[in-house]
């Protein structure tokens, strides 16, 4: 859900130069908006793409057993760790490629490699077809009907 919207303007003399693309945050963050204290739970959660209610449970374990590190590490992540960006994706099947594509890059990339030359044979097929004998024949007799 983390993100920017690809947008690019070009300003007038003088004017800078703005520009922000659209994709998944990379770095740790921390998400108050989906969070209950900081954040920080949430951010970590979004980051390993797991259950908020995994981490939550996982913090006050880690309290539990190391008391004074875990509550003092969390605080210092609510500190210093960013905001969540702004989600801005057009569709959910957009924020699932995203997604995946942020913790499994070589899969995804492989996947689409794989898609489009599926595609690029159907083309190949397709131009082979519209240039064949065949299909000038085929044209032929439809038009004599």
């Amino acid at each position: 859900m983390m993100g920017h919207r690809f947008c690019r303007a070009w300003g007038r003399r003088r004017e800078r130069h703005v520009e922000c693309d659209r994709r998944i945050s990379t770095r740790l963050h921390r998400d108050p908006a989906n969070g209950v204290f900081l954040g920080v739970c949430a951010g970590i959660a979004d980051y390993f793409d797991i259950s908020v209610s995994v981490v939550r449970a996982l913090t006050i374990i880690g309290t539990v057993f190391f008391f004074p590190g875990v509550p003092i590490a969390y605080i210092a992540a609510g500190v210093f760790l960013k905001r969540a960006p702004e989600p801005s994706f057009e569709s959910p099947e957009d924020e699932t490629f995203w997604r995946k594509m942020r913790t499994e890059p070589t899969g995804t990339f492989s996947s689409l490699r794989h898609r489009y030359r599926a595609l690029e044979q159907r083309l190949r097929a397709l131009e082979t077809y519209a240039t064949s004998r065949e299909f000038r024949l085929s044209k032929e007799i439809d038009d004599l009907k």
